[in-house]
């Protein structure tokens, strides 16, 4: 093992050499233009290298690291399924409860204004129902989370502002041969060659 740790410092060493000797490198030419793919060909190769060396590390830790993870979620799997199921049926008695002491609500503001009315009262006095929003047992404390939620009713109604360009999409029709897009500039750039 040290062995291996002595060649991987050389490794790193002679990266910093090559990369000081090559830093100011300029294609100026055909010549030089190839010379440059030359020396790409041999980095290149030398990355695949190194690659299959560290591959040869770590190809064993991650087959661990996989049996590893697929004997946990055996066992978490299903206590996370038990948990989104428990949460989904808190949250709906919890809804059901919310609407219930609505109603409530409504019942008690109901009939203590027709009593004001009744008596001839100008004020009243009505009790407020509150549900708890937190609760707390001896073991857990439970907080249901109020947010605002937008939900998309009529999109032809939604402001442009709203909207995001599938820009992968866009990329798919290009690349399956679509030339004019309303609104989209087509061209054709170089990319980097390609060194084998």
């Amino acid at each position: 093992m040290i062995r291996d740790v002595e060649k991987w410092k050389e490794a790193a060493e002679g990266v910093d050499q090559f990369l000081y000797e090559h830093q100011e490198m300029k294609i100026i030419d055909q010549a030089t233009y190839n010379q440059a793919g030359e020396i790409l060909k041999v980095v290149k190769e030398r990355i695949n290298q190194v690659d299959i060396k560290r591959k040869k590390y770590t190809d064993p830790l991650n087959e661990t690291i996989d049996a590893i993870m697929a004997d946990a979620n055996a066992i978490t799997k299903p206590l996370k399924e038990f948990i989104v199921n428990t949460k989904a049926a808190q949250l709906a008695w919890y809804n059901a409860e919310e609407a219930r002491m609505k109603a409530e609500q409504k019942r008690i503001d109901e009939e203590a204004l027709a009593k004001a009315k009744a008596t001839g009262a100008t004020e009243v006095v009505v009790p407020v129902l509150e549900q708890q929003k937190t609760t707390r047992t001896g073991f857990a404390t439970m907080t249901v989370i109020k947010k605002w939620v937008g939900k998309v009713s009529d999109a032809s109604l939604v402001p442009d502002e709203y909207w995001t360009l599938d820009q992968k999409k866009i990329d798919q029709a290009v690349a399956s041969g679509v030339r004019f897009i309303k609104g989209v500039e087509i061209f054709q750039e170089n990319q980097a060659p390609r060194i084998r």
